[in-house]
């Protein structure tokens, strides 16, 4: 398994009930459907800041409703 790979299913354990699509999508949140397009990402930094970018979205969401 690649350093990325093993980045992608360390966040699946940190977000119980994530998934893979056949899109090739990280579903993080399915209720809000937060997800991250996993062909664009290189390295694993590019990870966390795509998991940041979806946790602000989440505390926007959750703070609204």
């Amino acid at each position: 398994m690649t350093d990325i790979g093993k980045s992608i299913a360390k966040l699946q354990r940190c977000f119980p009930g994530s998934y893979i699509t056949d899109r090739n999508e990280l579903i993080i949140h399915p209720r809000t459907n937060q997800y991250i397009i996993l062909e664009n990402i290189g390295t694993e930094d590019a990870i966390k800041a795509k998991v940041l970018e979806i946790i602000l979205g989440m505390r926007t969401y959750f703070i609204s409703h």
